[in-house]
């Protein structure tokens, strides 16, 4: 993966966090 979308997922991983309650598969 590229640092670009590394560093996408590092950001937004608190509102993935946040949305673990929905449980996307």
């Amino acid at each position: 993966m590229d640092p670009i979308h590394q560093a996408f997922i590092a950001d937004c991983k608190p509102y993935w966090d946040s949305v673990k309650i929905y449980d996307f598969e």
